[in-house]
């Protein structure tokens, strides 16, 4: 098995042309190859339908059977996939695995907002039944589109299949309201774990990080059902924060929040936002609000999060001081003259 650092090291460079611009190495009349069990694209621009089972296909949303067999889906590294991206729709599900990767380039076009797969990301899966979600790539996530729903990554899990991620390239989304990463779970089980890796070998803005460059949410994990067991673990040694040009706008880094039965852990080596570019709302927020749950919920990390500081409540104003007149000087109160009294005569003597 090959690790994502050992993978990493293996790919070339995707060359990356002014905003959101891509270069295609090979002409853009490509097509994906569509089997049973595999989507294997070229480079090509995909259109927002569903495909009804044709190949070669440029369609955006691919029907996944995964009752009987794996299913696989690679966009290899040097093409590129634009126009509406790409998304997978688990329709019979399975023990079998969806597996997506991609290594190249993927990205929903500027003024596209796509609806074939149930959401506008640039690339979602959804995965039911007992179906496994692997997604692994070292290619670059861009979605242009102007809407809050044009995320970069979605992964929605409506059964018990455990999901898997590794974003091992740099992700971005320029809408307010966007997410670079988004997993959402339905379903009673399925343990999440999503990774974004420190190392990245294509030239980056970012001092050498992955990045992931959002409108609002780098990533952002939720657990929906009450009775569910899964569990979530999120660990983050990228770097997250605004698109450049709009320094100071995203919201949070990380959010992790569950219903249900299972833990949340977080664990931060990476950076969320800078001295120049600060979260508006938080950090990281995790929580658990099932209060029947025992799980644990942990946040860990020794990498510094900088976040737009609270807003002080406002200093009132010194009391302006009263004008106060001097007490006057009081006069003891003159003593009343009394009339003089004359002593009294003492009596004659008697009369002889």
């Amino acid at each position: 098995m090959i690790s994502y650092r050992e993978r990493l090291l293996a790919s070339t460079v995707t060359t990356i042309v002014g905003a959101g611009a891509l270069v295609a190495p090979q002409a853009a009349s490509a097509a994906c190859t569509v089997t049973a069990t595999t989507v294997i694209c070229a480079t090509t621009t995909t259109t927002d339908t569903t495909n009804a089972g044709a190949t070669p296909a440029n369609d955006r949303n691919y029907l996944v059977d995964t009752s009987a067999a794996a299913f696989r889906s690679t966009v290899f590294n040097g093409n590129i996939v634009d126009g509406f991206g790409l998304a997978f729709t688990n329709t019979v599900g399975g023990t079998n695995a969806l597996n997506v990767t991609i290594d190249g380039a993927l990205q929903v076009n500027s003024g596209n907002v796509p609806t074939a797969g149930g959401s506008a990301a640039a690339l979602v899966i959804n995965a039911i039944s007992a179906t496994p979600v692997n997604y692994f790539g070292t290619g670059t996530i861009t979605n242009l589109g102007g809407t809050a729903s044009n995320d970069g990554l979605h992964v929605n899990a409506a059964g018990t299949g455990a999901i898997n991620v590794v974003v091992a390239g740099n992700v971005s989304v320029v809408a307010p309201g966007t997410s670079g990463i988004r997993i959402s779970s339905t379903g009673t089980a399925g343990n999440i774990s999503v990774a974004v890796p420190p190392l990245q070998t294509s030239p980056s803005a970012d001092g050498g990080l992955i990045s992931l460059r959002v409108g609002e949410i780098g990533i952002i994990s939720n657990v929906s059902n009450p009775a569910s067991t899964a569990t979530t673990f999120i660990n983050n040694t990228g770097r997250i924060g605004s698109q450049i040009a709009a320094l100071n706008t995203f919201g949070t880094g990380i959010v992790a929040t569950s219903a249900g039965l299972g833990s949340v852990s977080v664990i931060n080596n990476g950076s969320i936002g800078a001295t120049t570019d600060r979260a508006r709302v938080s950090g990281i927020e995790a929580l658990i609000s099932n209060t029947g749950s025992s799980a644990a919920l942990s946040v860990e990390g020794v990498s510094r999060i900088f976040r737009v500081p609270a807003s002080s409540p406002p200093t009132p104003a010194p009391a302006r001081p009263r004008s106060i007149t001097p007490a006057r000087s009081i006069r003891p109160a003159r003593a009343e003259s009394l009339p003089r009294q004359r002593p009294a005569r003492p009596p004659l003597p008697p009369a002889r």
